[in-house]
């Protein structure tokens, strides 16, 4: 077929010299003649110009066996495509068209491998980093999938509420599903964020207020503000634990020592307690009768993890090397559960009789029966105040300060991803006046039939809606399994507990939906101020 265009297009060349003579022979002959002078003529005006213009490759019949071989390789599939047809007859004719969502769903579902079966592992963050990075394209890739049962989910209200309005929303976000996906996609990366930072900071408070309560009985602790070394926490007076136990308002006084010691050439963290008040303000967390044992001089209990780590055994003397005695000798008497704190406990006469005393790391303390927490915190005001570098807290004080710390964390990153949020924004609002400008006939049609300029904003702006809102509602998804990857992944280093921030999460939803109908103010209003004439006759 090129072929024979090109040889009539090249054969024009010849019939330039007749064209007046043919062009004034046909003005004689009928109607029908006429017309076929005017086709002839046209075709001998583009022969005279590229004869003006000089040779042309079309002038040459051998110039079209390379365009015709090439018009051979052409697909079925694209000139359906290109005449408009429908993509799936491409899908249907392609032999690779059947693995079109297969790869994407397959990378989306790998993904789930190492958020799940490596979140134990030293490198665990890694394969949770991997994993995210294949959700987000898996999730990209599909969501032009959940595009149109999303958008009758979300937008099953809007016909019964605005009637016809409604219905036009729903069907046109429905209308070209990958668009709605990409313009979705921006809005999804950044509620997913968001949504993950407020569910790993919300687990975070929570494992903080479970291990608070669980780990300390103590109604009281205190603890000194001249922190200076990340390691070893610093030392409170001796005699403030002493003048504690003056006080009638508490029940018990026990302090907790903290030292550093050599084991094998590394520095390991040592602590210290009084076996016989320990377990009132502390959960040591023994295995067996660990505690009672640890009371004999020369003895240790240590953590069951750094026990296997190190192949040791109960009965077994370890040599540990204090900087005050040198080389001691001590005996492994029990296990503990691991903790925050330290692998090692000794007793308090053990401390004493290796390190040098210079206070207490903390200490705790309890109100006597009959006196509330806040009666004996009162009463040990003056004490407290007197030594000045002392901080007393409650358990609910601890969990508070811990939290009022995360949220201010919180607060930058999330000020930060509200910039994703406003360029996705952006792009809502760049994709629906593009839209508007592709339906500029069909809404100059809706115009004419009656829908008035109120309606044509309400339906824009629904539109806007159901977008944000499917794009929050796949970012919900995404950041609350980022957010129990990271938890589960950080278990094993005091971050147990999972937690959902409902209120957050529904905020977010709410918020995207309201960020829908701010994209949608200036198209919404350009679509309304439409000419109708004009918008009808555009083509």
């Amino acid at each position: 077929m090129v072929v024979i265009e090109a040889l009539v297009i090249g054969s024009c060349r010849i019939g330039r010299r007749y064209r007046l003579r043919v062009r004034d022979g046909i003005r004689h002959q009928g109607t029908h003649e006429r017309r076929r002078a005017r086709h002839s003529t046209r075709i001998a005006d583009t022969a005279a110009k590229n004869d003006h213009r000089g040779p042309s490759r079309r002038d040459d019949p051998d110039a079209a066996f390379i365009p015709s071989a090439r018009s051979q390789g052409v697909s079925h599939s694209s000139g359906c495509r290109n005449a408009g047809r429908s993509c799936q007859n491409t899908a249907a004719q392609s032999p690779y068209a059947r693995y079109r969502w297969e790869l994407p769903s397959q990378l989306s579902v790998c993904c789930c491998c190492p958020l799940a079966f490596f979140a134990s592992v030293g490198t665990a963050i890694a394969y949770v980093a991997a994993g995210a990075a294949v959700t987000f394209i898996g999730v990209s890739v599909l969501a032009p999938l959940a595009a149109k049962p999303l958008a009758d989910v979300i937008g099953w209200p809007l016909p019964y509420l605005f009637g016809v309005s409604g219905t036009l929303a729903k069907e046109n976000t429905k209308r070209k599903p990958r668009r709605t996906a990409s313009t979705a996609s921006a809005l999804m990366v950044g509620v997913a964020l968001v949504v993950f930072f407020s569910v790993f900071g919300s687990s975070t408070k929570a494992s903080i207020s479970e291990t608070v309560f669980d780990l300390f009985p103590s109604d009281l602790s205190f603890q000194s503000t001249n922190q200076t070394d990340p390691e070893v926490p610093a030392a409170v007076s001796p005699a403030f634990a002493a003048e504690l136990k003056t006080y009638d308002e508490l029940s018990v006084v026990s302090a907790i020592q903290f030292g550093q010691a050599e084991i094998d050439g590394n520095g390991q963290l040592v602590g210290a307690f009084d076996p016989d008040t320990v377990d009132e303000v502390f959960s040591v967390k023994a295995n067996g009768d660990a505690v009672a044992a640890v009371a004999a001089p020369g003895t240790m209990i240590v953590a069951t993890p750094y026990l296997e780590d190190n192949g040791w055994s109960i009965g077994d003397s370890v040599p540990v090397r204090f900087a005050r005695t040198g080389a001691v000798e001590l005996t492994v008497v029990g296990t503990f559960e691991a903790d925050d704190f330290t692998n090692i406990y000794l007793a308090t006469d053990t401390y004493l009789a290796n390190f040098t005393y210079t206070g207490d790391g903390v200490v705790f303390a309890n109100a006597a029966d009959g006196v509330t927490v806040a009666e004996a915190q009162e009463a040990i005001e003056p004490t407290v105040a007197s030594f000045g570098s002392v901080k007393s807290q409650t358990k609910s004080q601890v969990v508070d300060e811990a939290e009022t710390q995360i949220d201010q964390a919180l607060a930058l990153f999330t000020g930060l991803l509200l910039f994703a949020v406003i360029i996705a924004v952006l792009g809502i609002t760049n994709t629906l006046t593009l839209s508007i400008f592709e339906r500029t006939r069909e809404i100059g049609l809706l115009r004419a039939v009656g829908m008035t300029r109120r309606q044509v904003r309400r339906m824009i702006r629904w539109e806007a809606v159901i977008v944000a809102t499917f794009g929050a509602l796949l970012g919900v998804g995404i950041g609350i399994v980022l957010g129990w990857a990271v938890v589960r992944a950080l278990a094993d280093e005091g971050l147990g507990a999972f937690s959902i921030p409902v209120g957050q999460v529904i905020l977010a939803l709410v918020l995207a939906a309201i960020s829908g109908v701010v994209a949608a103010i200036w198209p919404a209003r350009k679509a309304s101020k439409m000419n109708i004439l004009d918008a009808i006759t555009t083509e």
